[in-house]
């Protein structure tokens, strides 16, 4: 029901493209760096999984319309690398990586700054997200033994669960929007996406040579940071032109 509904905003937003005489509609392009965000108990030893060395892109196709000076609708694709797993206090323990896809409904508030030239933007959004991965019962994930010259070593057992490969979002957004011309628009982006149901959870069992022992449950709900950079186009005739 959800896709339909989504769909038939998409076709809803193009029909209304034969009243685009003054240049309303919009299509923009995003590249995005992202951080994913794992929920976990407090530990010291096992955490969410290790990304200080991993990017995680993402890029979007979207579809905007003006429905007043100050207030935007967007919807779209967007095309986003995920990492879901675990890590411990001295290893960077296991990942999985793929590719999720969501669709988004946005509204965005366009203030300006400077009168035709620079805009500040909040906006809010649902989005509608698959990650194609297959729902699985609780299976083991990873094992391993890991040590050094000095004898220290650990061994990590680690079970892997997915309950969901459909996903809803909620994000929060501020960024500025700078006007070239009458076309085309360039802007910057910081957001928050918060998942609203679990996707998948790992449970942790970690024990070292030196008689500590600890457990945890990390769980991936699909929430992350996004610095977004855009370029925009707007379609149909310029404001200034008669119809």
């Amino acid at each position: 029901m959800k896709i339909k509904a989504l769909v038939f905003v998409l076709i809803g937003l193009l029909s209304f493209s034969r009243l685009n005489a003054q240049g309303k509609f919009y299509t923009a392009f995003e590249f995005m760096a992202t951080k994913d965000k794992a929920i976990t108990s407090y530990s010291n030893r096992i955490k969410g999984p290790d990304l200080s060395y991993i990017e995680a892109p993402a890029v979007s196709l979207l579809l905007g319309y003006e429905v007043f000076n100050w207030l935007h609708l967007e919807t779209g694709l967007i095309s986003k690398s995920f990492y879901d797993g675990y890590s411990t206090s001295k290893h960077a323990g296991g990942y999985t990586s793929g590719n999720r896809i969501q669709i988004p409904i946005r509204i965005k508030s366009n203030i300006a700054i400077i009168k035709r030239k620079l805009f500040l933007q909040p906006s809010v959004a649902y989005h509608y997200g698959e990650s194609g991965e297959i729902i699985q019962p609780l299976t083991e994930f990873s094992y391993g033994s890991q040590g050094n010259s000095s004898g220290y070593n650990e061994n990590v057992s680690a079970f892997r669960q997915v309950y969901t490969n459909i996903y809803d979002l909620v994000e929060a957004g501020l960024g500025l929007n700078y006007s070239i011309d009458k076309r085309w628009s360039v802007y910057g982006n910081f957001a928050l996406l918060m998942g609203q149901q679990t996707i998948s959870r790992h449970n942790v069992q970690y024990e070292n040579s030196n008689g500590v022992s600890e457990s945890n449950t990390v769980i991936n709900n699909g929430s992350y940071n996004a610095f977004t950079f855009g370029l925009k186009m707007n379609l149909g005739k310029s404001k200034n032109q008669k119809v």
